[in-house]
C-alpha cells in the first residue's frame, strides 16, 4: 500500500520533471533556435512527460485547465476512478470525481490555479475522499501542482495516491483490535500486558475490577507494573525477568489477603514474540480459591471413603469375633447361675464384648451409615432419654441446657443411631470444655427454600428438623475443622477419632446434613438437619422378656467357624436341633439331603463360594416353607433389605445376645 511518504516521492519526481521541461523550453527560447527545433524539443519533452505520468504505478495524474476541463488522464486514473481517458478528457474534472461536499474546495482550487505565475505546488496536499464512476467513495492522498510558462495559461495537475488498500487494512486492524479487546474484556479472568520496560500497555475490565477489589485507585495504563502495584514481591519481578529471558511461560500460585479474606490466585505469565524476541508478557490472574477448596474437599472425601471401606471391613470381622466371645460368655453364665462370683465375672465379659460391638457399630455407622431399623420418631424423645441415662456421667462442672421446640416434627430414623449421634456430640462437647462450661441443646422446625439449598446442593428444599449442640469449650482451628469428621482423627491424647466420624456417616445416610462452626477460644456449634416426616409415631407393643426356647430343627449358615460354633451351642442350649453349613452350596446340599423338616435358617450374607443373597432363592425353591433370619456383621444394607422384602422373617446384626436371638427365633417360627 502506498504511503504518504510515497506520495511525497511522486510529487518530488513530478516536480523535478516539470522543472526540467520548463528549463529546456527557456533554454531553446534564449538560444533563438528555429521554430522547428523548439517544436521538436517540445514534442520530445511531452513524450517523456507522458511516459512518466502514464507509468507511475498506483498514482492517478489528471491534467486540467483553470476552467476545470480535463486535458490529460493517465492509465492509473482509469484504475482509480473507473473512467477511461476517452471518457474523461474534455469533461469537467469536478463533474467526474468531486463529490458535492468538496465542490467549494474544487472551485477555490480553480480560482487559485488561474492566478498561478510559477510552476510548483499551488494548493496544500492532504487526504480527500473522491468519487468513482460507480458512485462509491475513493480515499486518496492528493497533491496539486501547476506548470506555468510566461504568457501562457497555466496547466494544473492533480496527483492522487489511492489509499483504498491502506484504509481497508487500517479498518481491518481497527476491527481486529476491537474484537481482541471485546474478547479479553468478556473474559472473567483478570488480564494485563506489560512491555519490555515493564510498563502496563493493556488491561481488561476484569483486571480493573480486580484493582478495585484490591483497593487500588487511578489509571495504571502506561505505568511501571511495580509502581502501580507496590505490593508485588521481588520474586514476582524475578519471574517476569525469567520469562523475558527464557521465553518460557510460567504458572505460579500466590495467596493474597484482601481485608479479612485470603484468596488463592493462579497467575500465568505468557510471552509474546516478535521477530524471535519476547516483546511483551500477557499476565492472566485467576481466583482459584473455590476450586482449591473443592479439590481439597474431594481429596478429603476420597480419603474418608477409603478409610470407610477399611473401617467397614474391620468392623465386620470384629463383629463376627464378638459373636464367639459374647455367645460363649452367655452360655457359661447360664451354666454358672448358681455361682455368683463366676456369674459376675461373666457379666463383665459380656459387657466388655457388647461395648466392643458398639465400637464396631460406630465404625460401621461411618463406613456404611445405613438405617438399621428406621422408625417414625421424635428427636425430643431421644434427647430426653439419652440425657436421662447419661447426664449423670458428665462432670458437674459442665451444665447441660435445653431449648426444645415443643411441637417438633417427626423424623424417620433409627432411634439407636440417633441416640448415638446425640451421645457422641455431647461427649465431644464435654471433652472440649477444660473447666466450667455450658452445653446447649436446641431443636427447631425449619423450612429450607431453594436459595438456601443452592448453597448446599446436597440438601434439597423442604421441611427439616434442626438439632444444634453448642458448647463453650476451647474451639477449633481451621485445620482441625477440615478434618473434624475424618475417622481416626482426634486432638485428644487417648481419643479414638470415631465418634464424630460415626455421627457424620449416620446423618449423611439418613438424608441429612451436619455442619460445624468454631473458632479457637470461642467454642463450637454442631448443626444437624434431618428430613421431617408427616407420619405419626405408631403405638408399639411392649417388649418381650425372658429367654424363650424351642425344639425345632434350625440350619445355621456362616463361613466363620467361631460364629458357627457359638451360635450352634446357644441354639442347642435353647433346645433346638442344629444343622451347620459353611457356605451357600453346603446349605443347598443339606436342604436337599436332610430327610426331616428344617423349620428355619440363620443365613449369613457375606460368604465365599456362595453368599446369602444367591443361596436364598435356591433354598426357597428346595424348601418352600423354610423361614429365614438374615444375619450380617454389616448393617441392614440393600441386599439384606431385598431378602426381607422377598419374605425373610427378620434381620439380626452381629454380635447378638442370646436373648435377642431366642426372641427373634420364636417370632419367626410362630408367625403365620
Amino acid at each position: 500500500t502506498m504511503t504518504v511518504h510515497d506520495c511525497s516521492n511522486s510529487q518530488s519526481q513530478l516536480q523535478k520533471e516539470l522543472e526540467r521541461l520548463r528549463a529546456r523550453i527557456l533554454e531553446l527560447e534564449r538560444g533563438n533556435a528555429g521554430g522547428r527545433a523548439v517544436e521538436q524539443a517540445l514534442r520530445l519533452s511531452e513524450e517523456t512527460f507522458r511516459n512518466l505520468m502514464d507509468y507511475i504505478p498506483g498514482v492517478s495524474v489528471q491534467g486540467y485547465r483553470p476552467d476545470g476541463i480535463v486535458f490529460y488522464w493517465n492509465k492509473a486514473s482509469e484504475a482509480v476512478y473507473g473512467y477511461t481517458a476517452e471518457e474523461a478528457i474534455g469533461k469537467n474534472l469536478g463533474d467526474l470525481i468531486v463529490p458535492g461536499d468538496l465542490r467549494p474546495l474544487f472551485e477555490h482550487c480553480l480560482q487559485i490555479g488561474k492566478q498561478v505565475r510559477r510552476s510548483g505546488e499551488f494548493m496544500p496536499s492532504g487526504e480527500l475522499v473522491l468519487l468513482h464512476k460507480s458512485g462509491h467513495r475513493v480515499p486518496v492522498y492528493s497533491i496539486h501542482a501547476a506548470v506555468y510558462a510566461a504568457g501562457k495559461e497555466p496547466l494544473l495537475f492533480c496527483i492522487d495516491v489511492d489509499l483504498s488498500e491502506r484504509k481497508r487494512a487500517e479498518e481491518a486492524l481497527r476491527e481486529s483490535e476491537a474484537q481482541y479487546r471485546s474478547t479479553i474484556n468478556a473474559m472473567p479472568l483478570a488480564i494485563h500486558v506489560v512491555d519490555a520496560d515493564m510498563r502496563v500497555v493493556l488491561l481488561n475490565k476484569a483486571f480493573e475490577v480486580w484493582n478495585r477489589t484490591l483497593g487500588l485507585k487511578g489509571d495504571v495504563m502506561g505505568k511501571d507494573l511495580f509502581e502501580a502495584f507496590p505490593f508485588l514481591s521481588e520474586r514476582a519481578r524475578d519471574e517476569y525477568r525469567r520469562v523475558f529471558r527464557t521465553g518460557q511461560p510460567l504458572i505460579t500460585e500466590e495467596a493474597t489477603r484482601i481485608g479479612a479474606r485470603e484468596i488463592l490466585t493462579e497467575t500465568r505469565k505468557v510471552p509474546v514474540f516478535e521477530k524471535g524476541e519476547v516483546v511483551r508478557i500477557v499476565t492472566i490472574i485467576e481466583d482459584v480459591t473455590q476450586r482449591k477448596r473443592s479439590e481439597e474437599a474431594m481429596l478429603r472425601a476420597s480419603r474418608m471413603e477409603a478409610t470407610a471401606t477399611l473401617a467397614g471391613g474391620i468392623a465386620h470381622d470384629f463383629n463376627n469375633l464378638m459373636v464367639g466371645v459374647l455367645g460363649n460368655a452367655e452360655l457359661l453364665r447360664l451354666r454358672c447361675a448358681d455361682r455368683p462370683e463366676a456369674e459376675e465375672m461373666l457379666d463383665d465379659i459380656c459387657r466388655a464384648a457388647q461395648q466392643a460391638g458398639e465400637l464396631a457399630q460406630q465404625m460401621l455407622a461411618f463406613a456404611r451409615g445405613g438405617k438399621y431399623q428406621p422408625k417414625v420418631m421424635n428427636l425430643n424423645d431421644t434427647i430426653q432419654e439419652t440425657l436421662r441415662l447419661q447426664e449423670r456421667s458428665f462432670p458437674p462442672r459442665v451444665h447441660i441446657e435445653r431449648d426444645i421446640a415443643p411441637d417438633l416434627w417427626n423424623v424417620e430414623a433409627d432411634p439407636a443411631q440417633m441416640g448415638q449421634v446425640l451421645m457422641n456430640l455431647c461427649i465431644n462437647a464435654v471433652e472440649a470444655i477444660p473447666g466450667n462450661g455450658r452445653i446447649l441443646l436446641t431443636t427447631r422446625n425449619v423450612e429450607l427454600d431453594s436459595s438456601w439449598a443452592g448453597a448446599s446442593p446436597d440438601l434439597p428444599p423442604g421441611r427439616y428438623v434442626y438439632l444444634a449442640v453448642e458448647d463453650t469449650g476451647c474451639g477449633m482451628s481451621a485445620k482441625t475443622l477440615e478434618r473434624v469428621f475424618e475417622p481416626f482423627f482426634s486432638t485428644k491424647f487417648q481419643g479414638r477419632g470415631l465418634g464424630l466420624a460415626a455421627v457424620y456417616g449416620i446423618i449423611k445416610n439418613h438424608g441429612g446434613r451436619i455442619t460445624v462452626y468454631s473458632e479457637p477460644g470461642q467454642g463450637a456449634t454442631f448443626k444437624v438437619y434431618l428430613p421431617a416426616t408427616s407420619a405419626e409415631i405408631p403405638a408399639w407393643p411392649k417388649p418381650e422378656s425372658g429367654i424363650p426356647s424351642g425344639s425345632e430343627t434350625l440350619l445355621v449358615i456362616d463361613d466363620e467357624a467361631i460364629v458357627l460354633d457359638a451360635t450352634s451351642k446357644m441354639l442347642e442350649r435353647l433346645g433346638y436341633q442344629v444343622l451347620c453349613a459353611r457356605n451357600g452350596e453346603e446349605a443347598l446340599e443339606i436342604a436337599r439331603s436332610f430327610e426331616g423338616d428344617i423349620h428355619l435358617a440363620l443365613l449369613d450374607m457375606g460368604m465365599p463360594v456362595m453368599g446369602g443373597a444367591e443361596a436364598w432363592p435356591r433354598l426357597k425353591e428346595i424348601r418352600p416353607g423354610l423361614k429365614v433370619i438374615v444375619c450380617s456383621g454389616y448393617e441392614l444394607d440393600a441386599s439384606s433389605q431385598a431378602l426381607l422384602d422377598g419374605g425373610a422373617s427378620a434381620f439380626l446384626q452381629k454380635p447378638f445376645r442370646v436373648t435377642a436371638l431366642a426372641q427373634a427365633l420364636r417370632r419367626a417360627l410362630e408367625e403365620e
